[in-house]
This record gives C-alpha cells, structure tokens and sequence, in this order.
C-alpha cells in the first residue's frame, strides 16, 4: 500500500492501524458521515467494539445506514450526545480515540465543534486511553472557530507529562495556515 500525504484524515487512519487490533474497544468522538466509524469497525472486528458519538440527527442516521449497508453495526454502539460525555456512557478503557473536528460535511456549517467541548472530551479521553493507546485529532482551523479550537488543543496538550504521553502534530509547511492537520496523542505510561 502507498502511503499517501495528502489527506491528515488518512494519516490518522494509518496511525490507528499501527495500534487498534481485532477485539479492542475504540471510539469514534465524531462520528459525522460515519466514514471513521465504519473504518473502526472494520478494525476491531465483531470481537471488538466501537462508541461513536454525534449530537447531530442527520449525523447518527448516516453513521448507522454506512454501518448496516456494510453489515457491521451490531459491534457498534451509536450515542445520541456530545463527545464531551463520552464518560457517561464507556466504562471500560479503549485503544483508540478518532476526532474529526470541525461541522458535518454537507450540513450547516455553523454547528461545528467548540474548543470547550472538545477539551473536556479530550481530557476524558486520555483518562480512558490505555497504555499503548492513541488519540488521532484532525482539526481543521480554517473555518470560524476552528483556529482558537486548535489553539486550545495545542496548548492543552504542551501540559501533558512527556513521561507518560507522546504528543505529536502532523501538518503542511506548504500549504495555508487554514490547512487541516493531524495531532495524534500515544500514552506510554499511566499518569
């Protein structure tokens, strides 16, 4: 398989298929089109599981048509809520975490992610992450409100202990600086 640069959406994808193995339990925090989900759950198998979260109807309807047309959904748990209460409703600890931030391709692009939601998800999600897990976050800071999210997040995540976290960002020196790019989160020990 090539590799290809062109698309942080894809890298993310190819970080989570470095760690993510049949029978884990992952999430998709966005579930939007259901494109990650699907992709999850092809990964972890029906042994696994996945919880993707959307807050929007159109959102949880085209995750769970892609889901049935390609005969997964039965290891795939669909939540009705905000990421940022991903808590309330996984109790056991996951391998991965996917953020595709930003608005729901398609749809009205004024409900988009928030910095403040995105946070208290992310920080929820690195208390949920096993050793040896990832967070894949692309952001997207070209449209209103995704520069501070993304600011937010950085300087979120300069806070973490280097002891237990790796933190990286994956982005285009070519391009604008409204290009999307990928932050990913592996955790290397417990805190």
């Amino acid at each position: 398989m090539r590799l290809s640069f062109s698309s942080p959406v894809f890298l993310s994808h190819e970080i989570i298929k470095a760690v993510v193995v049949l029978g884990d339990t992952v999430v998709d925090a966005t579930a939007g089109n259901g494109k990650d989900t699907l992709f999850l759950a092809g990964i972890v198998g029906s042994s696994g599981k996945v919880v993707a979260f959307d807050c929007q109807v159109e959102a949880i309807k085209a995750t769970l048509h892609s889901l049935e047309q390609h005969g997964v959904s039965s290891w795939v748990q669909i939540v009705a809520a905000g990421h940022q209460k991903m808590d309330e409703f996984i109790f056991e600890p996951v391998k991965a975490v996917m953020f595709n931030l930003g608005y729901l391709p398609g749809s009205d692009k004024k409900v988009i992610t928030t910095a403040e939601n995105t946070l208290c998800a992310l920080e929820k999600a690195l208390r949920l992450l096993l050793v040896n897990g990832v967070i894949t976050i692309v952001v997207y800071p070209g449209h209103p409100g995704g520069k501070e999210e993304a600011q937010a997040i950085e300087e979120y995540l300069q806070s973490l202990s280097p002891k237990a976290y790796l933190a990286v960002s994956l982005g285009y020196i070519n391009r604008s600086n409204a290009a999307p790019y990928l932050i990913a989160v592996y955790k290397t020990a417990e805190v």
